[in-house]
């Protein structure tokens, strides 16, 4: 497997990356993957998981 090295991927300080050219979604997914990284979450289950608002329409929904 070959791992190329972002160009638009800056070293900041220790730990710290500086996102360059980069959307909010992708900022927000990058910062998303580096928290559920730190703290040994699975992030696909937080993704996943449904809102509380969804909960909420499906249960009036099948009253």
């Amino acid at each position: 497997m070959i791992i190329y090295r972002n160009p638009n991927l800056v070293k900041k300080e220790a730990g710290e990356w500086k996102f360059q050219s980069m959307t909010v979604a992708e900022r927000k997914s990058r910062v998303m993957g580096e928290a559920s990284h730190e703290t040994c979450f699975n992030i696909s289950d937080v993704i996943s998981a449904p809102s509380i608002r969804c909960i909420a329409a499906a249960q009036s929904f099948i009253k």
